[in-house]
């Protein structure tokens, strides 16, 4: 049982009639972080504030100002909308019992 980062969705530029030959100022992901039992998602997201540091990026809660941008080669505003402890479902149980059958 190990932690992982999903990234549940991404989108950047244009595609399809709105296509064009520009790289885009911004990309935007969505990401879900699962942790695992016994593991604090706490000390999870403040060990996630320390890799956008470690990696040279400005991390925002909000819009990055122009300034900002061109300040700082990598910028990232980052959103958290909380979440839970991990928890997992016993195997003796009638419902894990039947999904093994």
């Amino acid at each position: 049982m190990e932690p992982s980062l999903n990234i549940r969705g991404f989108r950047s530029a244009y595609v399809g009639e709105q296509a064009q030959n520009v790289v885009p100022d911004r990309a935007e992901a969505s990401l879900d972080a699962r942790l695992v039992k016994r593991r604090r998602s706490e000390g999870e997201v403040a060990a996630d504030r320390g890799v956008y540091s470690t990696a040279g990026i400005l991390r925002s809660r909000r819009e990055p100002t122009i300034e900002e941008r061109r300040t700082h080669p990598k910028v990232a505003k980052v959103i958290e909308q909380g979440g839970y402890r991990a928890s997992r479902t016993r195997m003796d149980l009638p419902v894990s019992k039947a999904i093994v059958a």
